[in-house]
C-alpha cells in the first residue's frame, strides 16, 4: 500500500485537525462558562441571603418601633385620663 501525500491530502487533515482543535476551544469555553455562572450564582446566592437578613432586622425594627409608640401614646392617654378625673 502506497500512500501518496499529495497537497489535497494535507489540506484535509489540516481541516480535520483544525475542526477537532474548534471543538475542543468551544468546550473549553463553554467550560468556563459554566464555572462563571456557577460563581456568580453563589454570589448572588449569598447576597440574597444578606439582604433577606437585613429585611428581617429592619422589620423587626419597626415593629418594636411600633410598640414603643403604642406604649408612648398609652402612657400619654393614661395620665391625661387620669389629670382629667383628679
Amino acid at each position: 500500500m502506497n500512500m501518496r501525500v499529495t497537497l489535497k491530502n494535507w489540506r484535509k487533515m489540516g481541516r480535520a485537525i483544525l475542526g477537532v482543535l474548534r471543538c475542543k476551544t468551544i468546550m473549553m469555553i463553554c467550560q468556563d462558562r459554566m464555572i462563571s455562572s456557577r460563581n456568580m450564582k453563589s454570589a448572588m446566592t449569598r447576597l440574597t441571603a444578606q439582604v433577606q437578613k437585613v429585611r428581617d432586622e429592619l422589620e423587626q425594627l419597626l415593629y418594636d418601633d411600633d410598640d414603643v409608640v403604642d406604649t408612648l401614646d398609652w402612657q400619654r392617654s393614661y395620665s391625661i385620663n387620669t389629670n382629667i378625673s383628679s
